[in-house]
Order: structure tokens, then C-alpha cells, then sequence
């Protein structure tokens, strides 16, 4: 047999192994009913968002001052708010801000996080010591009060927001990423790549990341939820999205001071945040069960 066709095969037996362990980890998925309907809300919720223009009855900036205050009939399912907005509407269409903002947030932190922990991880020593230092600062200052800091310091805004929470998951992530690289960087393929002159870029970017990449997946999944949760507190206290934007968190700082009189302009978008949030945590569960190692046959 050729090299060629060594190669060949070689290509086609790692292509029918990636796509087993594919249907493993779906089969295991599977056997999860909490993840499934998680992974079917989250999707619904996408969809709805992809979608808002359509399915929405009315214009989410259209105001009609006759209609506010309009308690959840058939003509308004949510209601309207103070000027008359239609609270479905503008759900529907805040889903995309929501949504994304949560995404990008987890990116944004995810993707610098496990730079950070790779250094650290495979260079140890010295650059390990100095970089898990400054993310113990970090991660000592409270969540909630790093988020404002920052929004204090760079403004407010929907892009702003999403740079706001990135960098809080930095350090969550750069201490799972770190963790994972300890375990690995020993390993033969690692001492393999070194020994034919492999950069220390190459190594980390191409075999440490990809490798340690699996246990940092369900934090970033569960993160999206973390970072909408955030991001809602953030506009409730005035310092994220700003309305009149119908990011939900808005929503509710919007319509806090109706309350007491007209609540459904919050218990909406409440409730909008909370399904969210569940759906992504019960999907998360259920991925970190499927990865599990320990569960693999």
C-alpha cells in the first residue's frame, strides 16, 4: 500500500471515529428528557427571535397612548405598557437582543479566558504565577459590582453591555481552561509536538485547546444563561440597555416603577428571562452528563 493511500485511510478512520463518537454523545443526549426539552425551548426561542417580524402582531415601536396600560386580553396577550406598546411584540423582538447580547458575552469571555488559561497552563512558572494573581483580584471583587464598575467606566449601551459581561467570565474560564491544560500538557502527543520543533503557539492553538476543549463547552453553554441574567440586572439598574431598546432586562427596568398597579409590564419579561435561563442550565446538564467520561461505553 502506497503512503497515499495510508493517509487515505488513516483520514477516513478518524472521520468514522469523530462521527461515532458524534452519535454517542447524541444517543447519551438522548436518554436525557430534561436536556431535550431544554435543547427544543432554547431552539423555540431562537426561532421566535429569528423570526419576531412575522410572528409579532404588531410593530414593537408603534405607540398608541388610548391603549396603554391595557391588561393581557385577547387583543394584547401580554398587555401593553405605558404608551401603549404591545408587551408580546416587543418580547419577541427583545429575544434578539437578549439572546445575542447572552452569546456574544459568552464568547467574548470564553475565547479570552482560555487564551489567559492557556498561558498560564502551559508555560506555568512565573507566567502562571503573575496571571492567576491578577485573576484572583478578579474574581475577589463580587460579580455584580465588577459588572458596574466597568459599565461605569465605559458607558452604557447594547455593545457596551456585551463587553461588560465578557469580561467578567474571563476568569471563570481562564481557571477551567488552565485546569485542563495541567492534565494534558504532559501527555505524549504534547512531548511529541515539541520534540519536531512545534512553536509553543502552534502547540497550544492547534493540540492544548482543541484537547481541553470539551469540559470548557458546558461552561460556555451554561454561561449564555449567566450572562443574560446579568446583563438583565445590569439595565434594571439603569447601567446596561437602555430603553427604549426592548432587551428584556430594559423591559423590566422600564416597567418597575408600574409594579404595583400594572405588573404584567414586569411579570413578562420576568418570566421570559427565568424560561430562558432554565432551558439553557437544563441543557447544559444534560450536555456535562453526555461528555462525562465516565459515563462513555
Amino acid at each position: 500500500m502506497t503512503e497515499e493511500k495510508k493517509n487515505v485511510v488513516a483520514g477516513n478512520e478518524n472521520v468514522a471515529k469523530k462521527e461515532n463518537q458524534l452519535f454517542a454523545f447524541f444517543k447519551r443526549l438522548r436518554q436525557r428528557p430534561a436536556a431535550v426539552v431544554g435543547l427544543v425551548i432554547f431552539a423555540i426561542l431562537i426561532l421566535s427571535a429569528i423570526f419576531a417580524n412575522v410572528i409579532a402582531p404588531y410593530n414593537y415601536t408603534e405607540t398608541n397612548v388610548r391603549e396603554a396600560y391595557q391588561a393581557p386580553s385577547w387583543k394584547h396577550i401580554c398587555g401593553t405598557d405605558q404608551v401603549g406598546r404591545d408587551i408580546f411584540s416587543r418580547l419577541l423582538v427583545g429575544a434578539r437582543y437578549s439572546l445575542t447580547l447572552g452569546i456574544l458575552a459568552m464568547l467574548l469571555g470564553n475565547l479570552a479566558g482560555m487564551l489567559v488559561g492557556s498561558l498560564a497552563g502551559y508555560f506555568g512558572g512565573v507566567v502562571d504565577e503573575v496571571l492567576m494573581r491578577i485573576l484572583d483580584v478578579i474574581q475577589s471583587i463580587p460579580g455584580m459590582v465588577l459588572n458596574l464598575a466597568v459599565a461605569c467606566v465605559i458607558g452604557v449601551g447594547f455593545w457596551k453591555t456585551i463587553i461588560v459581561m465578557g469580561i467578567g467570565g474571563v476568569a471563570g474560564a481562564a481557571r477551567m481552561m488552565r485546569a485542563n491544560i495541567l492534565k494534558i500538557r504532559e501527555m505524549e502527543y504534547i512531548e511529541a509536538a515539541s520534540v519536531t520543533n512545534c512553536s509553543n503557539a502552534k502547540i497550544i492553538v492547534k493540540h492544548l485547546i482543541p484537547n481541553a476543549f470539551s469540559a470548557s463547552l458546558v461552561q460556555m453553554t451554561m454561561g449564555v444563561g449567566g450572562s443574560i441574567m446579568a446583563a438583565s440586572g445590569l439595565a434594571y439598574l439603569g447601567l446596561g440597555v437602555q430603553p427604549p431598546t426592548p432587551e428584556w432586562g430594559a423591559m423590566l427596568s422600564d416597567g418597575r416603577q408600574y409594579l404595583t398597579k400594572f405588573p404584567w409590564m414586569c411579570i413578562f419579561p420576568g418570566m421570559a428571562i427565568m424560561i430562558t435561563v432554565l432551558a439553557i442550565n437544563l441543557f447544559g446538564d444534560g450536555m456535562r452528563d453526555a461528555l462525562d467520561p465516565r459515563l462513555k461505553k
